[in-house]
């Protein structure tokens, strides 16, 4: 058992070659258990979790080295919308054998996002928000959905704004703070 980024690896089966990918089951981010799938490239690998239907982000990272020739440092690029799972599996396959060591892409609900405490000073922000810095927000939010739904063409920017606005209208604006 190997542990890297948190994630605890049982790998079945043997390794069939460059491009061939390999099942893996893992238990992640709570759930009961996962299926991982690792790519092999010429020189390396790419190792990612299909997304289920409530993620909602992907997280690309690596492993690089920290600089000083001894120790390795965590490379995130970012999070990024779940709807480009596919383009960075594939971009991730095309730059892995220039890479030193393997990149993982792995999907992300909400309540993988809130335990990594990134979202944390947005969450302070929000419940510092005085009443009417609340409502100014509110108003916005449904304008900015209203916006969407009028004028833009992706229609799943619109399903999601339009889910928004339904859960927006109807309450009225309450600050978090007020409770």
């Amino acid at each position: 058992m190997v542990e890297i980024a948190n994630l605890d690896f049982f790998v079945s089966g043997p390794k069939t070659g460059p491009a061939a990918p390999l099942r893996v089951n893992c238990h992640t981010r709570g759930r009961e258990e996962a299926s991982m799938t690792i790519i092999n490239t010429q020189r390396n690998s790419v190792h990612f979790e299909e997304p289920e239907a409530d993620d909602i982000f992907i997280s690309v990272s690596f492993v690089a080295p920290a600089g000083d020739g001894k120790h390795l440092r965590p490379v995130s690029l970012g999070w990024f919308p779940v709807a480009g799972f596919q383009d960075w599996v594939d971009w991730a396959v095309g730059m892995a054998d220039l890479m030193e060591r393997p990149i993982y892409i792995l999907p992300l609900n909400h309540n993988d996002i809130f335990r990594t405490g990134r979202f944390e000073p947005y969450r302070k922000l929000l419940k510092d928000m005085s009443k009417s810095e609340w409502s100014e927000m509110w108003r916005l939010l449904i304008r900015n959905c209203l916006e969407i739904l009028r004028d833009c063409d992706d229609r799943h920017a619109r399903a999601e704004a339009y889910d928004s606005l339904v859960q927006l209208v109807g309450r009225p604006p309450e600050s978090p703070s007020a409770h």
